[in-house]
């Protein structure tokens, strides 16, 4: 991912007890969208509460962007980390900062996002729009509103997909 600006923190997040389990890459075949549920919150933030209340061994997303549309790489895409019960082998969690049940993302966040996923889709190109799914999309979380009942899903991924039919065209 050389054209996107992404704040690598893999080595700089806190880490909890034992290991998160690493797999191919070929094994992930959703792209998770979350929302933190909170307004404000940092990625450091985000793991201490992933370790500390839920005693997870890391932060359980992959990314994490910002309202300002900073994108925080978390963990690397090889980590199982935990974000999605049963599918977390399968999938690759992208967390937007922010409430989304109160309120709608900046657009510079959705920017940011597309950009990311768009970038995710051509460095794994067996995944598909169809395969960007929010958190409550997965098996077993039908009761949650993740990402949020204000997130314009189906927007991020149009957004996505012009993203990848621009740089196809050349524009």
């Amino acid at each position: 991912m050389s054209e996107l600006k992404i704040d690598n923190l893999v080595q700089k997040l806190p880490k909890g007890e034992g290991k998160y389990k690493i797999r191919k890459l070929s094994a992930i075949g959703k792209i998770a969208v979350h929302h933190s549920a909170i307004r404000g919150g940092t990625a450091m933030a985000y793991a201490r509460y992933h370790i500390d209340t839920n005693g997870w061994p890391g932060i359980g997303y992959h990314y994490v962007i910002d309202a300002d549309g900073t994108i925080h790489k978390v963990n690397n895409l090889s980590t199982v980390s935990y974000h999605v019960g049963q599918s977390n082998r399968i999938a690759c969690g992208v967390c937007f900062t922010g409430n989304y049940d109160e309120d709608t993302p900046p657009e510079a966040q959705l920017a940011a996002g597309a950009a990311l996923i768009a970038e995710l889709l051509r460095a794994m190109p067996w995944l598909q729009l169809n395969d960007i799914w929010g958190h409550t999309q997965f098996p077993g979380y039908a009761w949650k509103s993740c990402p949020g009942k204000l997130f314009p899903l189906a927007r991020l991924i149009d957004m996505v997909e012009k993203r990848m039919k621009d740089e196809l065209a050349g524009a």
